[in-house]
């Protein structure tokens, strides 16, 4: 019986199973070369662990899911403060 595979289910046997759902880490850039996101993607969008990187110097680093922060992440301020959550 072959197994159906869902696109939001990440787990690793999902990644194994279904080439076309597979976790891979890619880098994004802005069009100045300056890098906008490093980390994993599914389907070309940002997804599973990553940092993504504001044009005014901020951050973010932490879950991903389909381009949304997700779970637990921390946010770098340009000032140099940080908001762990």
């Amino acid at each position: 019986m072959a197994r159906e595979i869902n696109p939001k289910d990440t787990s690793r046997a999902s990644r194994i199973l279904g080439n076309k759902y597979r976790t891979k880490i890619q880098t994004f850039y802005y069009e100045d070369g300056k890098k906008q996101y490093e980390g994993e993607t599914q389907n070309g969008l940002y997804h599973g662990h990553g940092t993504y990187y504001f044009p005014d110097g901020e951050k973010y680093e932490g879950l991903f899911e389909y381009n949304n922060f997700h779970g637990q992440g921390t946010y770098y301020f340009a000032n140099g403060n940080k908001y762990i959550g």
